[in-house]
């Protein structure tokens, strides 16, 4: 049997701030934490609705409002929410 020795690597420390994340469900900037897919779930609900009126032949474009979350991820990406 092979004799074990001692791990060569220190087990991790958890940051304070990732302490305080875990306990809070909450980030530094107030918005709640969420897995990738839940946000990806949650960014699926902004949406571009192409609208023509009853009766009508002029078409307008009509999009849903971001959330606080949306808005930050859009933010964060340096990108345009609605093109």
């Amino acid at each position: 049997m092979r004799k074990q020795r001692a791990k060569a690597v220190a087990p991790r420390k958890r940051s304070p701030s990732a302490t305080q994340k875990a306990d809070t469900k909450v980030n530094d900037a107030g918005i709640a934490v969420q897995s990738f897919r839940s946000l990806m779930k949650d960014l699926g609900t902004l949406t571009m609705n192409a609208m023509c009126a009853a009766g009508r032949e002029e078409k307008f474009v009509l999009y849903t409002s971001p959330t606080c979350v949306q808005a930050e991820v859009f933010k964060l990406l340096g990108a345009p929410i609605m093109a």
